[in-house]
């Protein structure tokens, strides 16, 4: 048995708890399916969206958000979020 605790679970006081066996190839490929999926979301998102470091700057942003503002990708990315 594991208890898996997100930190959104976490601020709530809740975790989930999976039993069974963890299969480390079937894990492997859910993560790889995990992060195509977010890509794809994130990439193809109606409305414009970002990522910024713990330093405040945009490291990732996609092309409704770009296009939003009227930015090049080398514009805008590396650049703090707020200054």
């Amino acid at each position: 048995m594991r208890r898996v605790r997100s930190s959104y679970a976490a601020q709530r006081g809740s975790s989930r708890t999976y039993m069974g066996k963890v299969n480390p190839a079937g894990l492997a490929d859910d993560l790889e399916t995990s992060a195509v999926n977010y890509e794809d979301f994130f990439e193809n998102a109606a409305v414009g969206l970002h990522v910024v470091d713990g330093d405040g700057l945009i490291v990732h942003a996609n092309s409704a958000e770009l296009s939003l503002l009227g930015y090049e990708p080398g514009d805008y990315i590396g650049h703090e979020i707020a200054g």
